[in-house]
């Protein structure tokens, strides 16, 4: 019998399988039944959960960055603004606009930084009507101490993110904002999402007490 016979009997071709019913052994000893994937998939709690403690941890990072300037996360906020805004400088309804914050809350931060030699507040050179904030000299000097090593200690903490990781993690960054802004309430009965309401965003007449966005 050549080699390209058919099998017969209890021979077979060196290309056949080695089971007589063409099932390979190796696979039955090494088969799995219960597969782990590669990437199991994370629950979407679990990743919530991650992304939370990363914005705690960053934010605490940041204030003590701040503190160290005698500053907080709102006041560089409100200084940087008014800075942008020169020469002509913002109004307190500004700030208000920018900061999601109600005029009164602003105006409340705004007096303390006035006393803390941060900001002026001046009658516009433009329209003698309104009146705008400007930097003080010290509040020139805090900003521009802040910005010389701001940046430095900002790519100190994503040293071990390389330009593809950054771009990665911004891309993934902006979908979840954006599916998050364009589609908050999905799902939520339109009762509870009222309810979901930052207190600042509620409507006028909200019996929700507002606080100063420096003691939030």
């Amino acid at each position: 019998m050549s080699g390209n016979d058919t099998p017969s009997g209890q021979f077979w071709r060196a290309d056949q399988p080695s089971h007589p019913l063409g099932f390979d052994r190796s696979q039955e000893i090494s088969s799995d039944p219960n597969p782990t994937p590669e990437h199991a998939s994370i629950p979407a709690g679990e990743l919530i959960e991650q992304i939370q403690r990363a914005a705690q941890l960053l934010k605490n990072r940041l204030a003590d960055h701040f503190q160290s300037f005698g500053l907080n996360e709102i006041r560089y906020t409100v200084i940087n603004m008014v800075q942008e805004s020169s020469p002509h400088g913002c109004s307190q309804t500004d700030l208000a606009d920018a900061l999601s914050q109600s005029e009164s809350s602003i105006s409340t931060l705004v007096e303390r930084m006035r006393s803390d030699n941060l900001i002026y507040r001046l009658r516009s050179k433009i329209d003698r009507r309104k009146r705008v904030l400007i930097l003080t000299e010290h509040g020139h000097k805090i900003l521009q101490q802040i910005k010389d090593c701001h940046t430095q200690r900002l790519e100190q903490m994503m040293k071990n993110f390389g330009p593809e990781q950054r771009a990665s993690l911004s891309s993934m960054l902006d979908q979840l904002i954006g599916q998050m802004e364009s589609k908050s309430t999905t799902g939520i009965p339109a009762e509870a999402a009222h309810g979901l309401r930052a207190p600042h965003l509620s409507q006028s007449g909200s019996n929700v007490k507002q606080k100063s966005p420096e003691n939030r």
